[in-house]
């Protein structure tokens, strides 16, 4: 898969069909995977889970013993990802057990809020990693919301994603190769949507687990309105496939 430019660059259309089809079957082990959440009760997830996977936005944390100059010096180190950070006041809101009325001048010298959103489905290094592979692209509200989620990857994770993104913009995205070269290898086009179709399939799933997990929530983890997005990202997977016209699905758009 990290190699995949380099097989369309030397147009090894064969072991480019062969990728596709054990991404194929890759996917369709993470999807019978992730039939097991089927497990989980609905009540138990919404109401003793998922608040843990809330994160500390848009209401922060204040994290006592670290300092307004520490916490910039590990943002400008790209060792929080988005996380961002803001002085403490007497009027801030906060998640600690301390209350407004607690935060005196002694808790500003002692500590600083950040504001982070909880871990995500879309926080999944290797998803990325599949829609730049297929050329998925997700609207304008579906590209805002991964590259907030990039920003939340561990650092060796989000250079992962980003340097693989960066190589696909020196040779032929893999869905305009498959394009151009349908007619000559029409089983190169049948691996290539099928493969797209495991990722919708795996999308759909997703989004059904997610409707029956959060009826009550109109927020996903993530701090994301999960329906709108979840649909939209499915509608953009199968809109990848060859038999819908060629758009401009080029990565990182």
């Amino acid at each position: 898969l990290f190699a995949a430019d380099l097989l369309v660059a030397k147009r090894k259309f064969a072991a480019l069909g062969d990728l596709f089809r054990e991404l194929t079957d890759v996917l369709e082990r993470v999807n019978r995977i992730f039939r097991d959440i089927s497990k989980v009760e609905p009540a138990i997830f919404f109401d003793v889970s998922r608040p843990l996977l809330g994160g500390f936005w848009p209401t922060p944390v204040l994290l006592q013993g670290i300092s307004m100059v520490e916490a910039k010096a590990a943002a400008a180190a790209g060792e929080v990802g988005n996380t961002t950070f803001a002085e403490v006041s007497a009027t801030s809101p906060t998640t600690t057990t301390s209350t407004k009325s607690d935060l005196n001048a002694a808790d500003a010298e002692e500590g600083v809020l950040a504001f982070s959103k909880g871990p995500s489905a879309g926080q999944s290094t290797m998803f990325f990693v599949f829609d730049i592979f297929l050329g998925v692209s997700h609207g304008e509200d579906g590209r805002e919301f991964q590259e907030d989620m990039i920003g939340y990857l561990p650092a060796p994770h989000r250079a992962l994603v980003l340097d693989y993104r960066a190589k696909w913009h020196e040779t032929t995205p893999v869905r305009q190769f498959v394009e151009q070269n349908k007619n000559a290898h029409p089983e190169l086009a049948q691996a290539f949507d099928q493969c797209v179709q495991k990722l919708a399939d795996v999308r759909k799933f997703h989004l059904a687990t997610v409707r029956r997990q959060l009826v009550k929530a109109e927020v996903g983890t993530g701090g994301s309105s999960w329906k709108v997005l979840l649909e939209a990202m499915l509608h953009g997977t199968k809109e990848t496939a060859l038999r819908c016209p060629l758009s401009a699905f080029a990565p990182g758009r």
